[in-house]
């Protein structure tokens, strides 16, 4: 009887160990962290279906790259993932991004515009 009593209390153990993984899997901020790091800012989409992560800049080092993934919350899909020296990424619309990467050397008077480029935000077909 004490035998079946530890099984079942075992089992119960591995279930919910199980249950937090799945949870840990699928959520966001978790994902956006384990690829870009602890230091990590969000912004939702007007409509809250996908999230920009974004590696917070270390003031230490002002050129150092920084990293962005989209994530669709429901799924917990990366969607894209970019890497831009100094510049700036955000939505646009519910479903574009633009991204901003200026080089080291840019010349003086020189139009930012050519640095910049639109991304379109698609959720893969589902089958």
């Amino acid at each position: 009887m004490k035998y079946l009593l530890f099984v079942f209390i075992s089992l119960g153990f591995v279930g919910c160990k199980t249950k937090q993984h799945a949870q840990t899997a699928n959520n966001p901020l978790s994902i956006a962290q384990q690829k870009l790091g602890n230091r990590v800012d969000s912004f939702p989409n007007s409509s809250g279906q996908y999230i920009l992560y974004v590696q917070q800049q270390d003031i230490k080092y002002p050129t150092k790259i920084i990293g962005a993934i989209v994530i669709e919350t429901n799924t917990g899909k990366v969607l894209t993932e970019e890497y831009f020296s100094p510049g700036y990424i955000r939505w646009i619309d519910e479903s574009s991004l633009e991204l901003l990467n200026i080089p080291e050397m840019i010349k003086a008077g020189e139009d930012l515009s050519l640095y910049t480029k639109k991304i379109k935000i698609s959720t893969p077909n589902r089958n």
